[in-house]
């Protein structure tokens, strides 16, 4: 079922109806109102006060739009559910070469000072 829409008028200059009109037939978009509406969603998605996510958009090149329509139909992972896996996959990385560094640095210290044992010079 879907929920009643109530229809509103605007005006639009030339140039901006001639951009909306480029956009029909990408993503699904098949005429006006389906981009206008998308773009009405995206700005309030955007600039949504409520909850504390935080939303960021990202440009993404052809190919990589491919493989994420492919995850989509085989695994049915939306774009944003491989973005949020992409992210913590990544940050699971930097923190183990972080941690690894760490280690490494305090194996070093030990090293030195079991090297250079300090004998009292006393006369």
């Amino acid at each position: 079922m879907t929920t009643p829409s109530v229809m509103i008028s605007f005006r639009l200059t030339e140039e901006e109806i001639l951009e909306i009109d480029r956009r029909i037939g990408f993503d699904g978009m098949r005429n006006r109102t389906d981009v206008l509406r998308r773009s009405v969603h995206r700005f309030l998605d955007q600039t949504a006060t409520s909850g504390e996510g935080k939303v960021i958009t990202v440009d993404v090149g052809t190919s990589l739009n491919e493989e994420l329509k492919v995850l989509e139909e085989l695994r049915k992972i939306t774009p944003e559910q491989a973005a949020i896996a992409g992210i913590g996959l990544y940050y699971e990385q930097v923190t183990a070469e972080i941690i690894a560094r760490r280690e490494a640095g305090l194996g070093l210290v030990q090293k030195i000072a079991a090297d250079t044992k300090h004998e009292d010079h006393t006369e």
